[in-house]
């Protein structure tokens, strides 16, 4: 055999004693000083691995114990992600009544108590069901919220001084709601990605932009409605998706 076997020295170890390939290889390297040194360690590797304990299957009892571990930690993420829900409608109700007393006249007319009640239960509907429908919920309260402004006919005058106010309402409520439960989740080990964040953050904004139908002095003013509340709530679920500093550290 002329051809050196160092790269294939393993695989030639491994053949039974009377195969053609090995003694060739065998022949070879008897006049060939690098593949003897491959054939040798070959041939050591394969004595080792036959010598090796092979791993005995798991027994039925460390296989109920790693199966209940499992269990228990999955029930301990059920209740967290439990509790974390109660903590984000705990917000977003606390979020609305905040800005209904930070509001200075207060409309009182049934149709805008019914219909602001009314988005605060949808928010808080999102808000009960956002792990499973984190995507669709945070769809669903931006879609809510552009209706809710658009709805809203009455004027036509924009308003700025009145909807930078707004609209620093609306902000502060989806960074309060989001870093409440961000926080919590840190707490908790848990992992938040972006789309529950920003569902968490728009939801907050949301609740705020409810409660300005009874608190904002132009709150039937429909210009001022879609780019101050609505561009409110926009920009709040924006921060929500594109800040994960704290979804991030949840999990460490």
């Amino acid at each position: 055999m002329s051809d050196h076997i160092a790269d294939r020295a393993g695989f030639l170890a491994a053949l039974g004693m009377d195969d053609p390939e090995r003694k060739a290889a065998e022949e070879h390297a008897r006049t060939c000083a690098p593949c003897a040194d491959a054939l040798a360690e070959g041939q050591h590797l394969f004595a080792l691995l036959g010598e090796a304990t092979p791993i005995a299957p798991p027994t039925n009892e460390s296989l109920e114990r790693v199966a209940a571990t499992i269990e228990r930690e999955s029930l301990l993420e059920k209740r967290s992600f439990g509790l974390l829900r109660w903590a984000a409608v705990a917000a977003v109700i606390g979020i609305w009544l905040a800005q209904l007393a930070y509001g200075k006249r207060l409309a009182r007319d049934v149709n805008s108590v019914s219909l602001s009640v009314g988005v605060l239960a949808l928010v808080l509907i999102g808000v009960a069901i956002v792990r499973a429908k984190e995507e669709l919920v945070a769809c669903a309260i931006i879609l809510v919220s552009g209706l809710f402004a658009a709805a809203m006919w009455g004027g036509s005058g924009l308003e700025p001084r009145a909807g930078v106010e707004c609209t620093a309402c609306e902000l502060v409520a989806g960074g309060l709601s989001w870093l409440i439960v961000a926080a919590l989740a840190k707490r908790k080990h848990l992992t938040l990605d972006r789309r529950m964040t920003m569902a968490i953050a728009a939801a907050g904004a949301l609740a705020s932009q409810a409660a300005q139908l009874l608190s904002c002095p132009v709150a039937r003013t429909n210009p001022h409605l879609l780019v101050f509340h609505f561009g409110g709530v926009l920009l709040a679920a924006a921060f929500g998706a594109l800040n994960p500093v704290m979804a991030a550290a949840a999990a460490m």
